[in-house]
């Protein structure tokens, strides 16, 4: 998933791999921390967790696609 997201971010193939480890290894320790906090299942977790923060950076790239497009248009608020 940490591919995924780092498709929204950029073409180039470098950056993505960057992307998607550093979201793979922040993503997979926050789903065993919320796991060991919460006294959950970790895999379950961990993709909960990777599902919950993909679906968050689509709503933002979307969020700030619109906002960039926008803000330089005229007839727009």
């Amino acid at each position: 998933m940490g591919g995924k997201a780092a498709m929204l971010f950029t073409r180039r193939l470098g950056p993505r791999l960057a992307i998607g480890w550093a979201m793979g290894t922040v993503v997979s320790a926050l789903g065993m921390a919320g796991s060991y906090r919460l006294d959950l299942p970790t895999g379950a977790t961990i993709v909960v967790t990777f599902g919950v923060i993909l679906t968050l950076t689509a709503i933002l790239r979307l969020a700030w696609n619109r906002f960039v497009k926008g803000a330089g248009q005229p007839g727009t608020s």
